[in-house]
């Protein structure tokens, strides 16, 4: 299954969900780097170092740099709603995703969206 990387103000709730699911995710916690005034860019930088796709609620700053960033490994943008089927959303982004790099994955209560750097 896929590498991921959690922002700090990822939901645990969603991650243990997608661990079920089969997904390597590493948390912002668990790398020491919690509580520590990273920016954004640090944290897909960070993300990108490991090899690991970045999930995350910070739709708007991420959004941002997913387009000046040169290279990432993925964003996945989520809107907020129940636990439950944000772990299925991104599950099936996850799943739907291809071997590309540097797409940005929008998932919200209806579905995902996926889009490439421009």
């Amino acid at each position: 299954m896929s590498r991921v990387y959690s922002n700090e103000n990822f939901p645990l709730d969603v991650v243990w969900k997608l661990r079920e699911a089969g997904h390597d995710i590493l948390t912002t916690a668990e790398a020491g780097k919690a509580n520590r005034g990273i920016n954004d860019a640090q944290v897909l930088h960070y993300a990108k170092a490991h090899e690991r796709i970045l999930v995350t609620l910070n739709k708007a700053d991420f959004e941002h740099l997913h387009r000046v960033t040169r290279d990432h490994e993925g964003i996945i943008v989520c809107d907020l709603f129940d636990f439950d089927s944000m772990a299925r959303r991104i599950h099936e982004a996850l799943a739907a995703r291809s071997a590309a790099r540097n797409i940005l994955i929008t998932v919200s209560s209806t579905g995902f969206t996926r889009s490439q750097r421009p």
